[in-house]
């Protein structure tokens, strides 16, 4: 050990080695190499300042949040997820940090590396999205990215449910350009006919050509006509069908069944949003949901290609897998 002079690094790092790795005892060591313990020990504290030696405390869900990504990824073939760490005892105790606070501060996490690919994305409404708008962090971008909605907008009050509102929060965390549209959910297929109507609609739809990447949340199961902001413009005789329909959620205001089939908008009216069927053929549609009144919807959303990226919970996590494994 003769070759051990000064307090160099690679003295630091040889006494660091031995000590928590090859798991010598410090008076070991410090008669291996001719020191006092005393020295040893202060041999190590430098080791540490100088971050020769680093520490990680695991949490211990973070292993199997890892392998439940994998499998969830794998079973649905997912191009992405992600899943909010956090027991079934913990969230059952947790009175500060409902499922929308969890949700969202997962997606806020991964999304400037979730977004590095994209160019135009849309953005959906709800208040998992509302509140990861209001909540997301500064940050710069690498590159160039329009954010626009993926919706019309509605005549509630709500800022959860006005998409706008969500676009320009987001945009202005990523100091990024926006796109904003007045055109409603639900339009009378009269004024489609009107004179100002198509070139704004046209506009639009321009814009949704280009999206590569989509942002939604997911509604739950519709039951009467006070339950859902997004029907409130439609027909009473919509309404009703959409109730009977055993529909199992909705992405953008688009209501499907658990076998995937849209609950089709009545002939006179128009819906300005992104179709389930342009859904299916974006490079990444990520869906922020999770608890248990949203399971079958996320499943289904899943399954019939509508959505191919996920960020949720750990409970959902574990009931999407065991859905798909005992089926």
């Amino acid at each position: 050990m003769d070759s051990f002079t000064g307090n160099d690094d690679y003295l630091l790092h040889q006494i660091a080695k031995m000590y928590y790795l090859d798991e010598m005892p410090q008076d070991a060591i410090a008669k291996a190499v001719g020191f006092s313990r005393s020295y040893i020990s202060r041999l190590l504290d430098k080791a540490k300042k100088r971050k020769i030696v680093t520490f990680v405390v695991m949490n211990p869900l973070d292993r199997t949040v890892q392998d439940l990504e994998e499998r969830l990824r794998s079973i649905y073939n997912l191009k992405f997820a992600a899943i909010a760490d956090i027991s079934e005892s913990e969230y059952k105790r947790s009175l500060f940090h409902p499922m929308n606070e969890i949700l969202a501060a997962k997606a806020n996490a991964i999304l400037p590396e979730f977004l590095s690919k994209s160019k135009v994305v849309a953005l959906g409404f709800g208040a998992a999205l509302y509140t990861m708008s209001k909540t997301l962090p500064r940050a710069h971008l690498s590159h160039d990215i329009l954010f626009m909605p993926a919706v019309g907008t509605t005549g509630a009050c709500s800022p959860q449910t006005q998409s706008n509102t969500i676009v320009d929060n987001i945009a202005s965390a990523f100091g990024a350009r926006a796109y904003f549209t007045n055109i409603p959910i639900v339009i009378d297929q009269h004024e489609v006919e009107s004179t100002l109507f198509p070139s704004r609609y046209g506009e639009l739809m321009q814009h949704w050509s280009e999206v590569d990447t989509v942002i939604v949340g997911l509604g739950v199961r519709y039951h009467e006509a006070g339950d859902a902001f997004s029907l409130n413009e439609a027909s009473e005789e919509y309404r009703k069908a959409v109730a009977e329909a055993d529909a199992v959620g909705d992405l953008l205001t688009c209501y499907f069944r658990e076998d995937g089939s849209e609950v089709e908008l009545d002939e006179i009216y128009v819906r300005t949003a992104i179709s389930l069927e342009r859904l299916s053929t974006i490079e990444r549609v990520l869906c922020v949901a999770g608890g248990p009144a949203k399971l079958r919807g996320i499943h289904t959303a899943i399954k019939s290609g509508y959505v191919n990226c996920l960020v949720t919970d750990l409970i959902t996590a574990r009931k999407l897998i065991s859905l798909e494994e005992n089926a």
